[in-house]
């Protein structure tokens, strides 16, 4: 007879008048990884917050290891023994790794003072040995990369004894050899007792992963199979109502045109050096290699944001400086930045305002008013181009999902008539099936002449989208594959580095 760690029966809840679970039965065994998938808006999140105490369900059951369990608050599911990990990190920035993985006995009423630190470095690091990272556990987190902020979330968890570790996208910022570190530590956790939910759009770590698969759709739990009984295209049929025949859309024409961008021997303040490599139109350029290892840092210099220190930016054949974000504005380049919510949206503005933002003099009436009637008319126009799913322009961006959101910071830049984008991590927390039409996005700007720069760490992602690869290692290309060349292998054997110096991110 299975033992099963938790048994939720008839879960229901609402948020006003939308449904957001309608009775969810569930069974997680012990010693098992279970992944639960399905688009965004599925109803995934609300059930993981009703198990965390963070959201209190409307109706329905739960028992944890076979006991009846009420669940209303985070400390009664601390209590027991569920521990949870969100995609945004909860973590003290200026506190060192230490005092942030065991943030809670610092917050028990005991001075400082009596706080035994030295107690706390140690036990803090046994955990992250036992994670497998070598993180000092005196560093403040904030100076931490984000990939490292992510491992002191998954210490925190383990560190107050969690029998039922939920993980919510824990990969999104870890690099492939982080993540097979994080895979062979979830492994030993399920070998040791753990039951494990994992949550993720990436399908080829849930297959890899998990034991068992529920996928749900609309607030509704539609299967649970065993991961094996399953394939990918059953699984992205069951999460989207839709079959695709390949998870990376090909481009109907590819026609490289002239080159649009050339850098040489180009070094930043920001540790990127001798840098050579080179964009053209109509073509799709990844950028591929560790966290650390400067592909954003490239990006970053490129776009204005870090100072250029060394080399020549040559755009369209000409020798061009670029100093300030508004130097690459002029110069038709747009960023569309990994950290979608802080560096490209401002979430409390309209849907429209994000749109046209970034070039109102082109909405301009006299050099002095706003011409609202074309300021909508070109918000009308983006959403029907990119097919932005949108309640009405004026709706906060904030309301709409990660995908949707993505493709509005690609319309803020195509108001500014940029030719050459970067995408930096487009896809990352976004599901399947945003994935593929921000895919088909970017294919589309490829074939309308669009210089696209495309930086991922899922090297699925780079391989199955771009035309050629630069992979980055140390702060500089390690070099560059094309055609039957770029595989996930290759692309491997040059992002190792040889020494263990990398940058920030």
């Amino acid at each position: 007879m299975d033992t099963y760690a938790i048994e939720v029966s008839g879960i229901h809840k609402r948020y006003g008048g939308v449904r957001a679970l309608t009775n969810v039965s569930l069974k997680i065994r012990a010693n098992e990884i279970h992944a639960i998938v399905g688009e965004n808006g599925a109803g995934k999140s609300t059930l993981m917050k009703i198990l965390s105490g963070a959201v209190i369900r409307d109706s329905g059951n739960i028992a944890i290891f076979g006991k009846p369990a009420d669940i209303t608050n985070p400390i009664t599911s601390r209590a027991l023994g569920i521990g949870i990990i969100y995609q945004e990190f909860s973590l003290a920035p200026d506190l060192t790794v230490a005092e942030n993985i065991f943030l809670g006995d610092l917050n028990d009423g005991r001075s400082r003072l009596l706080v035994p630190f030295k107690d706390l470095f140690r036990k803090a690091k046994l955990i992250l040995d036992r994670l497998g990272f070598s993180v000092d556990p005196h560093r403040l987190v904030g100076t931490l990369p984000v990939a490292y902020q992510q491992v002191v979330e998954i210490a925190k968890a383990l560190s107050r004894d969690a029998r039922i570790l939920i993980l919510d996208e824990p990969t999104a910022v870890l690099t492939d050899q982080e993540t097979e570190k994080l895979f062979a530590v979830l492994s030993g956790l399920k070998a040791a007792g753990t039951s494990i939910i994992y949550i993720s759009h990436r399908l080829e770590e849930v297959f890899r992963i998990s034991d068992r698969i529920s996928i749900m759709k609309d607030g509704e739990l539609v299967t649970t199979r065993q991961t094996g009984d399953l394939d990918k295209n059953q699984v992205i049929t069951h999460m989207t109502g839709r079959e695709f025949a390949t998870l990376f859309p090909k481009r109907e024409k590819i026609e490289i045109g002239e080159e649009i961008l050339r850098v040489e021997n180009l070094a930043a303040q920001n540790g990127v050096h001798d840098i050579t490599l080179k964009l053209h139109r109509g073509e799709i350029l990844g950028l591929s290699g560790l966290i650390g290892s400067g592909r954003t840092e490239f990006a970053r210099s490129l776009f204005g944001l870090d100072r250029v220190t060394h080399g020549d930016i040559y755009l369209k054949g000409q020798k061009t400086v670029i100093r300030s974000v508004d130097d690459a504005k002029r110069n038709r380049i747009g960023l569309i930045p990994e950290d979608r919510k802080r560096q490209g949206l401002t979430l409390n503005m309209s849907i429209l305002n994000n749109m046209t933002m970034a070039n109102i003099a082109g909405i301009l009436r006299y050099a002095l008013l706003i011409d609202r009637k074309r300021e909508r008319a070109r918000g009308e126009k983006f959403v029907d181009s990119l097919r932005i799913k949108v309640g009405g322009l004026d709706n906060p961006v904030s309301s709409l999902s990660g995908g949707n959101q993505q493709k509005v910071v690609v319309a803020k830049w195509l108001n500014t008539e940029s030719e050459i984008l970067i995408f930096d991590e487009p896809t990352r927390g976004v599901d399947v099936g945003a994935k593929y039409e921000i895919y088909q996005l970017m294919n589309s700007l490829a074939e309308r002449g669009y210089g696209i720069i495309l930086i991922s760490s899922e090297l699925a992602e780079v391989v199955g989208m771009s035309d050629r690869v630069a992979v980055f290692n140390e702060g500089t290309v390690a070099g560059e594959l094309e055609g039957v060349a770029v595989t996930e292998t290759e692309i491997m054997r040059l992002a190792i580095p040889v020494s263990n110096h990398h940058l920030g991110g």
